[in-house]
């Protein structure tokens, strides 16, 4: 089958798949400063002023109007405040009374399981201020609404809280991590945690030790290291703990939270620059030379696409869903050029280029006819004759996509 119907089966269960990753369609994915994404009710809104998170629902705080606010402190914000590493009792006092400029009543301090907290009412509003435990150190946070609000912001407020995620301790020293590819040829570069996000590229020995930023655990169990990586095309760039060898403090990298299968940036769809890896360790030793193994090149000539059974979905902030499906992509012609650094595909429908990434790992940019609409092909060569590949289609204005898992063999 054609291209084009992969393609139009996907674009049209794009809008499916917004309601179901999302789980809720009145909840909106809201990127914070530190990279989480975290979903917000609907009338909810998010700002960041001195390092404070504001999440508020109604007017502008300063407006006339009711309002519901939940202000949140990191240990970051409020460790200038003390010369040591506050307790929680020395942390909400100094809060409340010279941070917020309220009245102070130790005897109103209340115990918790995770820290202390402080009821207060102040022009119709019902208020409560808490220390939590935030990794080694606390988080400060206060939040007020109209009485009859009360009980139903403080629920929102801990659904809110729950999706952001300590960080290091105040004063700790950064962890360092770095990983090396532990096979001669390089191992898959992917666009998210698990064998179901795309192949960007690969990372080679040559690349040498490269930082790690963030790791998390796939749905089957398995574990992935996010790189640093200074490739504006992509969010980013992640790579699993069996394809790497690691040095360094790995054991202290923070989880991460991994975006949806997403859109590239804009730019992405006219070009497709090379992948760059980020910091590597000055410390590491000479890399060996890149290999040209002729291995990584796909033979010129007819391939036949065998499209996986089911559809990968998803939407910023929310899930991979699985939609069956039933159909290939059929046959397709690869001319390969430049001594394998280009492609020209063409699957009956229309012709476009591919380009290589780096050894075994093409990309191509394929007609949509909408301007608003994307699609990319990833093409990963395991043999001369055959590849495993992605093809992602979405549109620029909406934060989901859908990807289609192919498996292509020459035919001669």
């Amino acid at each position: 089958m054609k291209k084009f119907w992969v393609l139009l089966s996907i674009v049209l269960l794009l809008p499916v798949s917004l309601a179901l990753a999302q789980g809720d369609p009145g909840k909106l994915p809201t990127g914070l400063p530190d990279g989480t994404t975290i979903l917000l009710p609907d009338g909810w809104s998010f700002e960041a002023t001195d390092g404070v998170y504001q999440f508020t629902q109604g007017q502008h705080y300063f407006s006339d109007g009711e309002i519901i606010g939940l202000f949140v402190y990191l240990p970051e914000v409020t460790a200038p405040f003390f010369d040591t590493p506050p307790t929680a009792d020395e942390l909400l006092a100094t809060m409340v009374a010279d941070v917020l400029d309220m009245e102070f009543d130790a005897d109103q301090v209340v115990a918790r399981e995770d820290g202390l907290e402080y009821a207060f009412e102040a022009d119709g509003d019902q208020g409560l201020c808490v220390v939590q435990s935030w990794g080694e150190a606390f988080l400060f946070y206060t939040l007020h609404a109209p009485a009859a609000d009360f009980d139903a912001a403080k629920v929102t407020a801990e659904e809110i809280l729950g999706q952001l995620s300590p960080g290091p301790a105040v004063g700790a020293p950064a962890a360092e991590c770095f990983v090396t590819a532990n096979k001669d040829y390089g191992v898959p570069l992917r666009l998210g945690p698990g064998l179901n996000r795309g192949e960007y590229s690969s990372l080679t020995p040559n690349a040498g030790q490269v930082r790690v930023i963030g790791q998390t655990t796939a749905d089957d169990g398995s574990l992935w290291w996010s790189i640093e990586e200074n490739d504006a095309s992509v969010n980013e760039l992640w790579v699993a703990d069996t394809d790497v060898d690691k040095t360094g403090s790995c054991n202290l990298i923070g989880q991460t939270q991994a975006g949806g299968i997403i859109a590239p940036a804009p730019g992405f769809v006219q070009t497709v620059p090379t992948p760059n890896p980020g910091t590597t360790d000055p410390n590491a030793p000479p890399a060996p030379p890149a290999a040209n193994d002729p291995n990584q090149v796909p033979r010129s000539g007819t391939w036949y696409g065998t499209t996986a059974d089911e559809l990968l979905m998803s939407c910023e902030g929310g899930d991979t869903i699985r939609v069956p499906f039933d159909s290939n992509l059929g046959r397709v012609s690869i001319i390969v050029s430049g001594g394998g650094d280009t492609l020209t595909i063409n699957d009956g429908w229309d012709t476009f280029p591919g380009t290589r990434q780096s050894p075994g790992y093409y990309t191509a940019n394929m007609p949509t006819y909408d301007t608003d609409m994307y699609a990319v092909w990833y093409l990963h060569v395991t043999s001369p004759t055959t590849m495993n590949t992605e093809l992602m289609v979405g549109f620029l204005s909406i934060p989901c996509s859908g990807t289609a898992l192919v498996s292509l063999s020459f035919v001669g």
